[in-house]
């Protein structure tokens, strides 16, 4: 039996290392083939009319072609796919050997390390290796407990994957603050909230652009308003800012504040339950909503060219394309505006004191398309009857002679 064993040990230290070689060129192998795939996805795509130029777009091309972001991790392990800018293709490297290049479908000008290299990675640890050796890391499934060093390696311009919810504190918000910055934020069924009002707004874009993906975002900010009480604000852009939201859903659990966008945005497919505000513009923010559902205790929509100190002659417009919307009390429309305009273009509208539309200053609200009022559609409401459901008897309503109508301050 001892030299049974013995030869089985001495049959094992031989045939363990063949074994582990041979699944490694295995694996080697399979990483290979689908690097050519992926390439062979990039060339197609290059030779179309919307040719990738960042990595975000080439991760959508990758998506769109059947290769999930999440698990483009080749097989070897400490191996990476990379996007090399310059030449447009997807290298696959060896990182347990300071990264050297292992396959190549054309010609590179550096086969180093440098800051034409994109790649995914899921360790903020590694991505912070990796960005001092100069590459650009854009996609990471979030660390929870690392959430800012993520968002940093972000801010280069690609792709972040929230995988858990999130609880922000006072040290840890949520601040996009790069201008040339394209940022995608994917929150998938994740929840951000807060332990506590926060000092600053949760989720602010000072600068860059946001492409936010599903999601519940829910945390209070601390901001004061003039009578003293906290106002909040679960998202809050600022002027010159680009958003695209598409899923997410946007919770005001106080009477006082909203949503607040002071740069343009596209809100597609996303839900605002709220006891305030649901969408602001501001300044000369170009909002368009579309498949967007509001149900608020308030406005559905608020347009006032306010930049956050003062009134100003801005061009602030929310164009609603679909979706619905239910809102009003006793101080507010579902569809008010101070200066600025709402273009309501289609959607279906209910209100909680059948009143539908409030117009201040020079502000104004124009009616179109397929939309109705508390189940009326313009054609049957008409002028008086659109008159009718103004929030008091200041308003103007022009019929513009092309199924339209004009909404404005007496």
């Amino acid at each position: 039996l001892v030299i049974v064993i013995a030869v089985i040990a001495i049959l094992a230290a031989v045939l363990i290392p063949t074994f582990a070689s041979i699944v490694k060129k295995a694996n080697i192998a399979a990483d290979t083939q689908l690097t050519k795939n992926l390439n062979t996805a990039l060339a197609a795509a290059e030779a179309g009319e919307d040719a990738p130029d960042t990595f975000t777009e080439v991760l959508k091309v990758l998506r769109d072609s059947g290769y999930l972001v999440g698990n483009l991790n080749p097989t070897t392990e400490g191996w990476y796919y990379v996007w090399e800018s310059e030449s447009n293709q997807i290298l696959l490297v060896d990182g347990n050997d300071n990264f050297s290049v292992k396959y190549k479908s054309k010609e590179l000008e550096k086969d180093t390390i440098c800051d034409t290299w994109n790649i995914a990675v899921s360790d903020p640890t590694l991505a912070a290796t990796l960005k001092a050796k100069g590459a650009k890391v854009a996609y990471s499934v979030l660390d929870v407990e690392n959430i800012q060093n993520v968002i940093d390696a972000a801010l280069a311009g690609g792709e972040v994957v929230i995988a858990e919810g999130i609880t922000l504190d006072n040290d840890k918000t949520i601040s996009l603050d790069n201008e040339n910055a394209e940022v995608t934020l994917k929150l998938g069924n994740s929840v951000v909230t807060a332990s506590a009002i926060l000092s600053d707004v949760p989720f602010e874009v000072k600068a860059g652009k946001l492409n936010l993906e599903g999601g519940n975002i829910s945390a209070l900010s601390g901001r004061v308003d003039a009578d003293g009480k906290y106002v909040t604000n679960p998202i809050l852009t600022s002027d010159g800012t680009y958003t695209k939201i598409d899923g997410t859903v946007f919770t005001v659990n106080t009477s006082n504040g909203g949503c607040y966008f002071l740069g343009d945005a596209d809100i597609s497919n996303a839900t605002f339950n709220t006891e305030g505000i649901g969408v602001y513009a501001g300044v000369d923010a170009q909002i368009v909503l579309d498949n967007v559902t509001i149900n608020s205790a308030s406005r559905c929509v608020w347009v006032t060219n306010w930049n956050g100190k003062n009134h100003t002659d801005g061009t602030a417009t929310i164009t609603i394309k679909s979706g619905n919307y239910n809102g009003g009390n006793s101080s507010w429309a579902p569809l008010s505006v101070y200066s600025g305009d709402v273009v309501v273009e289609g959607g279906t509208f209910t209100s909680n004191t059948g009143k539908f539309f409030y117009v201040m200053d020079i502000g104004s609200i124009k009616l179109s398309g397929d939309c109705t009022f508390g189940g009326k559609t313009l054609t049957e409401l008409g002028t008086e009857g659109i008159k009718n459901l103004c929030f008091n008897n200041s308003h103007k309503v022009v019929d513009n002679g092309d199924g339209s109508y004009t909404i404005t301050k007496q």
